[in-house]
């Protein structure tokens, strides 16, 4: 894949929504609409603390890209307290 096809496919991708639910549940405990697909820029996204007590957490991600993408996957890392605890 060509540099400018790469750069085609990143100016046409938005990240137009997330959210944490309690997987047993399905109550969401936390959503932003934050445009988190800005590349090789650390975000943040304070969740509050009662989503400790869920036994399992599930992501939900909503994205839109106006070019075709194949082969695409996604990289995210989970810190809490400083430390990493998911990813990497």
């Amino acid at each position: 894949m060509s540099g400018d096809s790469i750069e085609k496919i990143k100016k046409g991708f938005k990240l137009n929504w997330m959210n944490l639910r309690d997987a047993d549940s399905g109550k969401i405990l936390w959503q932003g609409n934050d445009d988190l697909s800005i590349p090789d820029r650390e975000h943040e996204a304070r969740v509050p603390k009662r989503i400790l007590k869920c036994k399992t957490v599930s992501r939900e991600v909503n994205f839109t890209s106006a070019e075709s993408m194949e082969k695409f996957h996604l990289v995210q890392t989970v810190h809490f307290k400083g430390k990493v605890i998911e990813g990497n």
